[in-house]
């Protein structure tokens, strides 16, 4: 498809046509290309974000379900562009927006959830949830059901990364 479009352009660079008509039969093929190729580019840049939130944030896309995740992981992507060169780095808002999504309101501990998600991710820092937060995670990660965990949104809890023997924990204090 490039070689095509470069032809067409180089074509158009040595004719001797000088005619608008010219002009824009040249722009209107390299803009029909360029619209096609560019939404190609487009869509690998989707998938290629919705696969980082989804790794960042594994907790959250399996209590969320996958076509759930999707859909709200697509609302994040349009509404935050990804401005980072490292791609790694991309959704760090997520979790407030998360907060932000009155269909997810009954879920009152996702958004912390998100954070747990994060802090693991980069396996560093730390953050404060709602207490039992952390135990609700490590058993959506083990693919445990988490009914009969008890959260408690009023108690916040500070969650830190630790690591010992080579191996990342994830602390409540």
């Amino acid at each position: 498809m490039l070689a095509d479009t470069l032809s067409v352009f180089s074509s158009a660079v040595r004719s001797r046509d000088d005619s608008q008509a010219a002009s824009t039969r040249v722009a209107t093929i390299l803009t029909a290309k360029t619209a096609n190729n560019l939404s190609a580019y487009r869509r690998n840049h989707l998938y290629a974000l919705l696969a980082i939130l989804r790794q960042r944030y594994t907790a959250v896309a399996k209590f969320l379900g996958d076509d759930n995740f999707k859909f709200f992981a697509r609302e994040y992507i349009y509404k935050h562009a990804s401005n980072d060169p490292n791609i790694d780095n991309y959704g760090g808002q997520f979790a407030a927006f998360i907060k932000t999504r009155q269909e997810l309101g009954a879920y009152v501990y996702l958004a912390d959830l998100a954070q747990v998600d994060s802090l693991f991710y980069h396996a560093q820092g730390q953050c404060r949830v709602a207490k039992g937060v952390l135990s609700v995670w490590q058993a959506i990660i083990a693919g445990k059901q988490v009914d009969g965990l008890e959260v408690c949104p009023q108690d916040l809890r500070l969650v830190a990364c630790a690591w010992r023997a080579g191996e990342l924990y994830l602390i409540e204090r």
